[in-house]
């Protein structure tokens, strides 16, 4: 009797640390595309034209435009010098909860520059620059490193480039985007026990392990 009860807590005690170890298993990471790749990979057929981007220009809509790398590390957005004072938004839905990051490599053109991120229709500035080359400025490249922001599945996210060239103007504004970097959708994965199932899963070998005894009761009647 002392054997069976010490192996009937025994099993108790390693399905409770199985289960909530389990559950830990839950909290997967999400996973995370490198580069333009998979789902934000903009020269494959998805929702539109631009795979699951949307480009989008206003007020001047023959404006901007953009293009990505053979290896699918980069995009360039563009506005040329003559497409007059407007933006150029190039825009996402996230797939999954995550964080997204990238570098950035901004060129302004003669005139007024901004490049700022989008959440949801919402543009945080993240460089805004005014040359003015009949005054002496220089056009310069700045480059910088966006940090991790936190999105939400199915929030829009992406990327402004704003120009108000001057008369002298004769360079596109640009704006590069490299070592992107966003969540995906994860694989389906197995269903896992999580502690929440745990009494549900004693109380199931309780009633067993009942039976069991019953059954062998009856036999040493018998």
């Amino acid at each position: 009797m002392f054997a069976q009860n010490t192996l009937n807590r025994g099993f108790l005690v390693a399905a409770a640390t199985a289960s909530v170890c389990c559950g830990t298993l839950v909290m997967a990471a999400p996973s995370y595309a490198a580069g333009f790749t998979d789902y934000y990979n903009p020269t494959v057929a998805g929702t539109g034209t631009n795979g699951n981007w949307t480009l989008n220009n206003g007020p001047n809509l023959n404006s901007g435009n953009f293009n990505v790398s053979a290896d699918l590390t980069q995009i360039t957005l563009a506005r040329p010098s003559n497409s007059g004072s407007g933006n150029t938004d190039f825009t996402i839905a996230a797939p999954s909860t995550g964080s997204f990051s990238f570098n950035w490599s901004f060129t302004p053109t003669d005139g007024r520059n901004r490049f700022a991120w989008l959440l949801n229709g919402t543009p945080t500035t993240i460089q805004n620059i005014l040359v003015d080359t009949e005054n002496g400025d220089s056009i310069t490249t700045v480059n910088g490193v966006f940090s991790p922001q936190n999105i939400s599945q199915g929030d829009t996210f992406g990327f402004r480039l704003f120009s108000d060239p001057f008369a002298s103007a004769t360079t596109s504004s640009t704006v590069s985007i490299s070592n992107f970097s966003a969540p995906v959708t994860p694989p389906p994965g197995p269903v896992i026990p999580t502690p929440a199932m745990l009494p549900g899963l004693v109380g199931m070998w309780m009633a067993a392990m009942r039976k069991k005894r019953q059954q062998e009761a009856v036999k040493e009647e018998a």
